[in-house]
């Protein structure tokens, strides 16, 4: 389990809002195998059918961060689903680094607060 004290756990929460907005949580199971258990992601999935995508979000980041290694697998995922902007948000320094082809050509998106 992760402590408590998780720094990307913390990053993703100031980012919560903007992750519920854009993230669709069923689409990004697929992506988070490795991590999640398939109990895990049907209650993910139940979650999203009963309560819609926002709670189903908080659910996802819930069941991720209770594994380690968790974060560089959450921003792949985001790639993956071609959410770019928030994986680079979320880690703006490319920890994670990315796949070939995933990073943003210039001007295809603007940050929060660009401009």
């Amino acid at each position: 389990m992760v402590g408590f004290m998780d720094p990307h756990r913390d990053v993703v929460n100031r980012y919560m809002p903007e992750l519920c907005d854009a993230v669709v949580p069923e689409d990004m199971l697929p992506h988070l195998s490795s991590l999640l258990t398939t109990p895990a992601m049907q209650r993910i999935r139940c979650e999203q059918r009963n309560n819609g995508a926002n709670t189903a979000v908080q659910k996802l980041i819930d069941e991720l961060t209770r594994r380690s290694g968790w974060f560089p697998v959450f921003i792949r995922a985001l790639l993956a689903i071609g959410h770019d902007d928030l994986a680079d948000r979320l880690d703006p320094n490319h920890t994670v680094p990315r796949p070939s082809g995933a990073t943003v050509a210039a001007g295809q998106h603007s940050p929060a607060g660009a401009g």
